[in-house]
C-alpha cells in the first residue's frame, strides 16, 4: 500500500469506513484525468482514448475521480483497515459505450454494506444479504442510467446488464479498454 495514502489516513484519523465516508463525501468531484493529466469534469468524446485510471492517492489528493477511481480509492482504504470487502462492476452491454458503474461492498458483523461516494447513490446502504444489496443496487444502477443519465433505452433488455466482482487492476494509468478488460475477467455474477 501506497504510504503516502496510509499517511493521509493517519494524518486525518480516517480509521473506520464511516469517518472515510463523511471525510470524502463532502467534497469528491465528479471528473476523470486524461493521459496528459488534463482534468475533465463530464465523460465527453475524448474519454474512451483518454481516460487513465488514477492511483488510489492521487484520488484522495485531487478529490476527483469517476467511479472505476473512486472505487479504488474504497478498495484500497477496506484493505489497510483490513475491512472484508468486494467490488463490483455494473454493465449494460447493449450499447457500444458500455454505460457502467463501479462500486464496493463491505462485509462486516453479517451485515453487507454498499459504502458508495458517487452521485444520487452516494451514501452507506445497509444490507441483511449480499442478494438484496445486489438486487438493490441493479434496480438504482439501472434507473440511473436509463432515466437521469439517459444512456439506457427504456426498453432495454434485462439481460443486455451484467454484473462482475472484479479484483483490483495490477496497474493504474491503466486506459478505459484495459479497465474493461481488468473487470470482464472478474467473476460474473448471475443476476
Amino acid at each position: 500500500m501506497n504510504e503516502i495514502l496510509l499517511n493521509e489516513l493517519k494524518k486525518n484519523d480516517l480509521n473506520t469506513y464511516t469517518d472515510f465516508f463523511n471525510f470524502l463525501s463532502k467534497d469528491m468531484t465528479y471528473g476523470w484525468v486524461d493521459n496528459l493529466t488534463n482534468i475533465y469534469y463530464s465523460v465527453d468524446e475524448n474519454f474512451a482514448s483518454n481516460y487513465i485510471l488514477q492511483t488510489p492517492i492521487e484520488v484522495f489528493q485531487k478529490r476527483l475521480g469517476i467511479c472505476w477511481d473512486k472505487s479504488e480509492l474504497v478498495r484500497a482504504f477496506l484493505d489497510t483497515r483490513n475491512y472484508l470487502n468486494k467490488a463490483y462492476f455494473y454493465v449494460f452491454r447493449d450499447s457500444p459505450n458500455e454505460p457502467c458503474h463501479s462500486f464496493n461492498v463491505i462485509i462486516e458483523n453479517n451485515e453487507f454494506i454498499w459504502l458508495e461516494l458517487s452521485g444520487s447513490f452516494k451514501g452507506i446502504h445497509k444490507y441483511n444479504t449480499l442478494d438484496d444489496l445486489l438486487s438493490d443496487a441493479r434496480k438504482k444502477i439501472e434507473l440511473h442510467l436509463s432515466t437521469v443519465l439517459n444512456v439506457v433505452p427504456n426498453n432495454y433488455r434485462k439481460e443486455a446488464f451484467e454484473l462482475y466482482e472484479y479484483n483490483a487492476p495490477k496497474n493504474f494509468h491503466i486506459s478505459a479498454s484495459e479497465w474493461f478488460k481488468n473487470c470482464y475477467s472478474g467473476n460474473k455474477i448471475a443476476l
